[in-house]
């Protein structure tokens, strides 16, 4: 299967190996060669009846703050996929449902001034506490709980990180996830479904920016 899916272009992650793997420093590698990184961002296949998303993996925060030139960020919801292969299907499995329902919505990029305080904060090597941190950064909507924030299991951290560190990561990445919750908004919204009658997938896009040009690539 791992040959299959590196055929598709898809880099290769271990869960529990963190953020700190092979797979996110070739994502930095072709966001600094101005290439399209795609992302699932909760890192889970939502099965759920339910339009919460989990908590973004922080890979896709390191992706912003570490990126050589700041990436577009596109956020894309996606409704529908999930009827295509349902996990309960019945035979024969391995061929996909017709008929499905299936919506691919686009939101505006995110405004690069919307992700600079988070990255001056990283870039700045700040000495602060974890709990400082919130009070330096735009401050999250209700919508994000502190579980979104700080679940259980630490971050895995390297010699050189820090809890600031990951705890900057961890801002980014609920940020993130309240911008791509808006675009979920409108698409439920225009398509006429209330926030609990679909199933859904998440996705988020970034883009290398080509800075000669100005124009992502």
């Amino acid at each position: 299967m791992s040959a299959f899916f590196n055929k598709g272009q898809t880099l290769e992650t271990f869960r529990g190996r963190g953020i700190f793997q092979p797979a996110i420093d070739t994502a930095l590698t072709k966001l600094g060669e101005t290439r399209w990184v795609h992302l699932f961002p909760e890192g889970a296949v939502n099965l759920t009846q339910s339009t919460r998303m989990r908590r973004f993996k922080w890979g896709v925060a390191r992706l912003v703050l570490e990126a050589p030139k700041t990436p577009v960020v596109v956020p894309l919801w996606l409704t529908g996929f999930d009827q295509v292969m349902p996990e309960h299907r019945r035979a024969p499995r391995l061929l996909p449902r017709l008929g499905a329902e299936i919506t691919v919505s686009f939101g505006e990029p995110i405004a690069p001034a919307l992700l600079q305080p988070y990255i001056d904060l990283y870039t700045r090597r700040a000495h602060m506490s974890v709990a400082d941190v919130a009070h330096a950064l735009p401050a999250l909507s209700s919508r994000t709980s502190p579980d979104d924030l700080y679940p259980a299991r630490p971050a895995t951290l390297r010699p050189e990180d820090s809890p600031t560190y990951a705890a900057i990561r961890s801002h980014l990445a609920a940020f993130l996830r309240e911008e791509l919750a808006r675009v979920g908004d409108d698409a439920t919204d225009r398509f006429g479904l209330g926030p609990s009658e679909t199933q859904l997938a998440h996705r988020a896009d970034l883009i290398g920016r080509d800075y000669k040009t100005d124009v992502p690539t």
